[in-house]
């Protein structure tokens, strides 16, 4: 995946369009790279394909920002160089992460989402409760499908914006 590919994932500009979050949780699955790569690049389970071939096929919507949801790093921009980890989000973990991830939104700017799509397992959800609340008070409407459906949905969502 070509450099400026990703790139597109951090664009600043709305080309006129407001802007939209997809937030996503990292994957199980990784590339095993021994140096720090990428974060979008690091994880390689179902919705990663899914992103990576919108990515390399230059499909990527330009008003779309993406961050992922990582158990053991909290939230993380795409391009974040992150090192291989065997991390689950485990029951016990979700009140840690829960205050990780209220601390990073505080340095977030995230005034100017109109919707954001939760691709995110019920266990991430409840870790990001402190930038659901952020996001709801900002009057961003968000969009989250049950699960059988999340991967289409998202994915009709990202393409057909």
């Amino acid at each position: 995946m070509r450099t400026s590919h990703l790139e597109a994932l951090l664009c600043t500009t709305s080309l006129g369009k407001a802007r939209k979050l997809l937030i996503v949780s990292c994957s199980a699955t990784k590339d095993p790279e021994a140096k720090d790569i990428p974060a979008i690049l690091r994880y390689s389970g179902e919705v990663f394909l899914i992103l990576k071939s919108i990515i390399s096929n230059s499909l990527w919507p330009q008003h779309i920002d993406l961050i992922i949801v990582s158990a053991k790093f909290g939230l993380l921009n795409p391009l974040d160089k992150i090192p291989y980890y065997d991390e689950a989000l485990k029951m016990e973990r979700i009140s840690f992460l829960k205050k990780m991830i209220k601390a990073q939104v505080k340095t977030l700017d995230l005034t100017h989402y109109s919707e954001s799509f939760m691709n995110l397992s019920k266990r991430y959800f409840q870790s990001i409760e402190g930038l659901i609340d952020v996001l709801e008070k900002l009057n961003c409407n968000i969009i989250q499908v049950e699960r059988e459906k999340r991967n289409n949905a998202m994915l009709a969502w990202l393409v057909h914006d």
